[in-house]
Order: structure tokens, then sequence, then C-alpha cells
């Protein structure tokens, strides 16, 4: 569906509002929503967002999940205010770095793994007060706004906050980005290699314990 008319019209829409709700649960969750009085809003700027449906597909193309996602119209955040151009670049891996972790893969027999990280524009936080309306999938209060305490789907500085967080993670867990590539690390002490693309990342090691280990890690964070 492309909106949320199309949503609730559609026969699948127990399965669409149960991925509402998830979206929902999972923002308070990780902290990125805060329910404020309006009044605290005065003098900042109040975004909207919209819903964003999604089917997630198995290999064979049926239906593996609906999914749901706020995204927020970072169009309406205020340059200078809200963000600054020169702090919302976020690099990903180049092309030629996912080709040579294959490559070291195949040449030394290791392992290819792949990590998702679900959520993850909601892990970083932001460093102003910026305010939002509440979407049509949440029940609105009067008299109150959702103060973002954390990035949101959207966010001008969105990709740059992940970016940064992540990073501070794996360097926190021994790893050393390349020179050539700030996407691109390596462990210290493990035959780990790793290259993020956004949420994403593909991880090439001889040791699949310490890799699980790794892994177990950045999800306690």
């Amino acid at each position: 569906p492309e909106n949320r008319r199309e949503a609730m019209e559609s026969d699948e829409w127990p399965e669409w509002e149960k991925a509402e709700k998830k979206e929902v649960k999972l923002c308070f969750d990780r902290g990125a929503f805060e329910i404020v009085d309006a009044k605290e809003a005065e003098g900042h700027t109040v975004i909207t967002a919209r819903e964003v449906y999604e089917r997630k597909l198995n290999p064979d193309g049926t239906t593996n999940k609906l999914r749901m996602r706020l995204v927020g119209r970072g169009f309406q955040e205020k340059e200078g205010k809200d963000f600054k151009w020169d702090e919302i670049f976020s690099p990903v891996a180049q092309i030629k770095s996912f080709r040579l972790l294959l490559a070291i893969s195949v040449l030394f027999d290791w392992g290819a793994y792949h990590w998702d990280v679900s959520g993850a524009y909601l892990y970083g936080g932001i460093k102003g007060k910026l305010f939002m309306k509440f979407p049509a999938c949440m029940e609105k209060r009067p008299g109150k706004l959702i103060r973002l305490r954390k990035s949101l789907y959207g966010l001008k500085e969105a990709g740059a906050i992940w970016f940064r967080f992540f990073r501070k993670l794996l360097l926190g867990l021994g790893f050393i980005p390349l020179l050539t590539d700030v996407c691109v690390y390596y462990h210290e002490t493990i035959n780990m290699m790793l290259s993020i693309h956004v949420d994403d990342a593909i991880v090439v090691t001889d040791n699949e314990v310490e890799s699980d280990r790794i892994l177990r890690e950045l999800r306690k964070s």
C-alpha cells in the first residue's frame, strides 16, 4: 500500500495494523519517543511523519512479513537550527570493498555472514530539540506532542547519527577502520573483517564463535 488508507482498505489490514503497533512500540522501547506538553515546542521545529508500508519477501517470492516504518519528514527541518549541511554526510562501503572481502573469504576459506540491524536509526541520540506531531497510526493526545529523543528514518541527520553511533561501538569492540574505506573494519586480534552499508554488514571470518559473540555484544547495545 502507498499510504495508510490503502492499507486499511486491504484484506491484510489486520496484519498491517500489527506492523504499525510493532513499529510504535519499538520507537518507545528504544527511547526515541517522549510525549510532552505542546508548549515545550514553542520556538522549536515541529515536523510530521508518514507511515511507509513494506512487504518483505522470501527468495521464492512469497511473503515473509509485513512491515511498517515511521518516516519523519526531514524536509520540514530548518537548516542551521535542526541540522548543518556539513554534519549530515554518512559514508557507506565502496562496492570494491565488498568484492575484496568476498575474495578474502574465498582465498582463505573464511565464512561469510550477513548482519542486519533492525531499526538502526533509532539508536543514536539527537543533540537538539525536535518535535513531531502524532502520526495517523497513533492515538492523538490533546495538548501533547512527541519529542524525538533518538533519530528517526527520514531526518536529515539520521544516517550520520547512526554512522557515528555504530562506529563507536565497533571501535570499543576492537575493530579498526581501513584508511582506504572508513566503512570497512578489521579486528585487532581476531581474523575478522566487516563492511557496512547503512544498517547491513558483511562479515568474513574464520572464527564463527567469536563472530557470534561480537554480534551478541552489539545487540546488547
